[in-house]
């Protein structure tokens, strides 16, 4: 009925852990690196590449399509375990290359600013967009317009370096 048995022990307290692993710990041992576990914890801490290509569109002058195109290939890129393994501000930073490359009234080109404000020059990213997202070379990519929502715009993405 879900009552523990007397004598049975959960783990609940760092007693609890310092029986369970037979005195491989302290009781000061398990509390230190349970404050080490939970320092490492900021909920406030993390950012998604979608929280990086934000600022970016922030501190940049970016058309309505290439940050669609590059929204569509950050919702693609989370399906692919090889760029789960990259930072976000990364994945977002290689996303909007090939949004700025592709986007038909993109400015076409990876420039200084852009390298600045997203802190990757083309000599970094370059090696993540040949091999992580080589999955979306010749994609056709159907996206949605920011601005007004409708998904009936499609245009196929090469990747261009």
């Amino acid at each position: 009925d879900g009552e523990p048995m007397s004598g049975e022990r959960g783990l609940a307290t760092a007693e609890d852990i310092v029986y369970w692993t037979d005195g491989t710990y302290s009781i000061d041992e398990v509390l230190r690196m349970e404050a080490q576990l939970l320092q490492g914890l900021d909920p406030n801490g993390f950012n998604s590449p979608l929280d990086a290509l934000i600022g970016y569109s922030c501190a940049l002058p970016l058309t309505d399509s290439v940050l669609s195109i590059a929204t569509e290939l950050l919702v693609l890129c989370t399906r692919e375990y090889a760029t789960l393994q990259l930072h976000p501000s990364l994945v977002a930073a290689c996303c909007l290359f090939v949004a700025v490359q592709n986007a038909p009234d993109g400015p076409g080109k990876w420039d200084d600013g852009l390298s600045a404000w997203t802190g990757f020059p083309l000599e970094a990213i370059a090696p993540h967009i040949e091999s992580t997202l080589r999955f979306i070379n010749q994609l056709e990519l159907q996206y949605r317009s920011i601005l007004s929502g409708s998904r009936n715009k499609t245009h196929k993405v090469t990747l261009i370096l």
